[in-house]
């Protein structure tokens, strides 16, 4: 829970948001790109019937002054916003097809693989372990290009990274999921 949901996943969903409403969300301004962004995730969620929601889209959610992107949600909101990232990476990627929007979408896509490898009665220890090493890597060098343009509170490393990644590659080994 404070690994993934409560850490790595917001990590992950928040950079794709923020992303998302700097440059791909319609709008003049941030409040209107936010608006949009928010019918976008209402109507995930209606599509999907989505249980556990976020009851509104606000800027401070997603980023707040002074710091990197970071979706502040509750555990359940967050695990139910992982497939709403998905569909926000594939769309940022196919609006404007370039390496980081490849690799943004390769990095969520292996989250979700992982979450749904979490939510099978038989857990694949070694498929859980690639997912993770995957988005872990792939996150990594998200954060490696971000700090070379710049931008070094996005797509940040934090220790709770490394926590999901000594969980997944090594306690499961032991323990299962």
């Amino acid at each position: 829970l404070h690994a993934l949901d409560l850490g790595f996943s917001q990590l992950v969903i928040g950079n794709i948001v923020w992303e998302y409403m700097e440059a791909f969300a319609a709008g003049t301004n941030q409040e209107k790109r936010r608006q949009t962004t928010w019918a976008k995730l209402k109507a995930h969620y209606k599509e999907m019937n989505t249980k556990n929601r976020i009851q509104a889209l606000t800027i401070d959610m997603v980023r707040r002054d002074g710091k990197g992107p970071c979706m502040r949600t509750k555990g359940a909101e967050t695990r139910n916003m992982v497939p709403f990232a998905v569909s926000l990476a594939q769309e940022m990627h196919e609006t404007s097809p370039t390496r980081h929007t490849m690799t943004v979408r390769a990095c969520v896509a292996n989250l979700m693989d992982f979450y749904m490898l979490m939510s099978l009665d038989e857990y694949d220890v070694e498929a859980g372990s690639s997912a993770c090493k995957k988005c872990v890597g792939l996150y990594r060098a998200l954060a490696l290009e971000a700090a070379a343009r710049g931008r070094a509170k996005h797509w940040k490393m934090e220790p709770k990274i490394h926590m999901f990644q000594e969980l997944a590659e090594y306690q499961a080994r032991q323990l299962g999921n």
